[in-house]
């Protein structure tokens, strides 16, 4: 024992005032807290695999159907401990249409597509949200799950309306939320684009 002391303080004298510092604490630690620093070979095991199980990560497209004709999904689900949803922008478009967009051709010259967008930016935002929604509800979640919402806004002058709908729908629930005015989005008839971020209890 005498012999073991004797050479761990010649070892101790040759270190630097650092090394000393660290080496104090890690012995104070093993001496006041001993079960936090002996690990049996069962919580080795354990800490090992709960380590393997937050870098094992699932990704899932949600609502997957046609997705050959967008080159884009509606979202994606990411499990990583918890579940994070990551929707790509939804508009007052049907979710799914075939892509890409007749959106720059003049009215004139489409065709009957069923497309026709409400020219109120009120009307928009409560469409592109209920699709948020319908996005959100196939991944199990409910829109108090969502956690961050960016708005693009081509008119900003109309915020206010745009805010009127955002919080009926929310009805008290407030995600963190970026406002940006845009000059353009993928039609001229579009007025709001709204991406969302949710993090899912499942």
């Amino acid at each position: 024992m005498k012999r073991g002391l004797d050479r761990i303080r010649k070892r101790l004298e040759k270190w630097s005032f650092k090394e000393k510092r660290l080496w104090n604490r890690a012995a104070s630690t093993r001496l006041i807290f001993p079960k936090l620093t002996r690990l049996t070979d069962s919580n080795r095991k354990f800490q090992i695999s709960k380590r393997r199980l937050y870098l094992k990560m699932k990704k899932t497209i949600v609502l997957p159907g046609y997705v050959d004709d967008m080159p884009f999904s509606l979202g994606y689900e990411v499990k990583h401990g918890a579940t994070t949803l990551y929707l790509s922008g939804a508009t007052a478009y049907p979710l799914y249409y075939s892509y890409p967009s007749f959106g720059w051709v003049p009215k004139s010259e489409r065709s009957d597509t069923g497309m026709s967008l409400p020219s109120s930016i009120k009307e928009q935002t409560q469409i592109v949200l209920e699709n948020i929604k319908i996005v959100v509800e196939a991944a199990g979640g409910t829109i108090n799950d969502i956690v961050k919402t960016t708005i693009f806004n081509k008119r900003m002058d109309l915020q206010n309306e745009v805010n009127e709908v955002y919080n009926a729908f929310f009805n008290g629930h407030r995600p963190a939320r970026s406002h940006i005015g845009v000059s353009e989005l993928v039609s001229p008839d579009l007025l709001i684009e709204i991406e969302a971020i949710a993090v899912l209890e499942k």
